[in-house]
């Protein structure tokens, strides 16, 4: 394994470790004492503001990380890019706040504002974080330990100050907080290592560039969460509170299982990006690596969470959730099809320019998942909204490998060959 790569994955699994290991030690506590209808109301207000945060990421978690991997050595290049970026991301948290007030009117932002605007500092955060820089430049020890720290500093509060469900608007602001003090401790960190030099004033023409260079992927995100983040919020409108509860309950966990994912296919996302410059052929080879071994390591994975499912429930929710164990069991086999899915659609169709079929398949299947929502939801509440997502994520990675299959079948000869090599070794 390359031994940048594996430095990478190493800092990468250290902050993701953190997003596994916190919600197992706060999670049982703040579902127990918030109550399945406070805790369901908690989710519906997080995935409301994930959109406005999806707006301030505007995909330069993608886009921007590739510009940067492709300039690492040049720090003026670097300051360029750090503050257009900071600057357009700044632009973005105002016109988030204004399409917020704008849509007050509605019912589920007018009876929730107060515990939506609580929910509005993780929006902060992901405009304070420079993620993209740090992946870009591959300095992933300053993403893991300035959100450790931030992390491990949130689980005294919550036991300190959640006592009832009337505290959720505290466990909202706690939430919000331990993402800003990590974007801090980031950015105090890039100065003290010296990674930019001086500054630089954006114009006009830098924010409009950048705007569009990203456009396609902020597109592509955000049609993802048609099939992830919109889920609780439909199943809101055609099912009743406790349906919401327990979906909301069993989406913390998958988001925990899925987070143990990201540090792989991060770390090894600039890389591919640097090879595909220099050389195609060795790209594959790298992915085609990789593929085997993360796919066999998540399909494991996966099997694990479906046989554990009843414990696990049990211990991070309480015996309240139980009803939701069918849920998590519906649920176990998103890693291997996610891990999978990236492969073929970030790591190779995303590093070879293809942006816009990216975006037509996780557009089109994020449409795909609303209907089937709004028919399984409907009939089957929490547990049709798992099957839903299963089987649109089912839907993603077949189309993606079929996609990758007729524009780059080269690929599949050296994902056969690497194989053969591996099995004679």
């Amino acid at each position: 394994m390359d031994k940048v790569v594996r430095k990478n994955i190493v800092s990468l699994l250290l902050y993701q470790g953190s997003a596994l290991i916190i919600p197992l030690v706060t999670l049982p506590y703040i579902a127990r004492v918030l109550g399945i209808i406070e805790f369901g109301r908690l989710g519906i207000c997080l995935a409301i503001i994930q959109y406005f945060s999806l707006l301030v990421d505007y995909g330069f978690n993608l886009s921007i990380t590739a510009k940067i991997a492709k300039v690492q050595n040049d720090i003026n290049q670097l300051t360029k890019i750090f503050f257009i970026t900071f600057f357009t991301k700044a632009l973005l948290v105002l016109l988030g706040l204004a399409i917020l007030f704008c849509i007050m009117p509605f019912k589920i932002i007018h009876h929730n504002i107060g515990l939506i605007m609580c929910c509005y500092l993780g929006v902060l955060g992901s405009f304070l974080f420079p993620i993209w820089f740090l992946q870009g430049i591959e300095k992933m020890e300053v993403i893991s330990n300035s959100n450790l720290i931030a992390r491990f500093l949130s689980i005294p509060l919550i036991f300190m100050l959640v006592h009832s469900s009337h505290d959720v608007y505290m466990v909202a602001l706690i939430q919000g907080f331990t993402g800003i003090l990590a974007s801090i401790l980031a950015l105090v960190r890039i100065q003290q290592l010296k990674l930019l030099n001086g500054f630089y004033k954006p114009n006009f023409q830098d924010v409009r560039e950048y705007l569009v260079d990203g456009w396609h992927y902020f597109v592509s995100i955000s049609s993802v969460s048609l099939y992830t983040n919109t889920n609780i919020l439909i199943l809101g409108l055609v099912a009743n509170s406790t349906a919401v509860g327990y979906f909301a309950g069993i989406d913390k966990i998958k988001n925990a299982m899925l987070s143990v994912l990201n540090p792989f296919t991060s770390a090894i996302y600039p890389k591919i990006n640097k090879l595909m410059k220099e050389d195609e052929d060795k790209a594959f080879i790298f992915i085609a690596k990789y593929l085997v071994v993360f796919g066999i390591g998540t399909l494991v994975y996966s099997i694990l969470i479906f046989l554990l499912a009843p414990l696990i429930v049990t211990i991070l929710l309480g015996n309240t959730y139980l009803s939701a164990v069918k849920d998590l069991q519906v649920l176990a086999f998103l890693p291997v099809l996610i891990i999978i899915s990236n492969f073929f659609g970030t790591q190779i169709m995303l590093s070879k320019g293809e942006k816009k079929a990216f975006m037509c398949i996780i557009t089109i299947c994020g449409l795909v998942n609303i209907i089937l929502l709004s028919i399984l939801g409907r009939k089957y509440a929490d547990l049709g909204a798992c099957f839903s997502l299963l089987i649109t994520e089912l839907i993603v990675t077949l189309t993606m490998i079929i996609y990758v299959g007729k524009v780059n079948p080269k690929f599949f000869k050296i994902f056969k060959s690497t194989i053969i090599k591996q099995e004679r070794n």
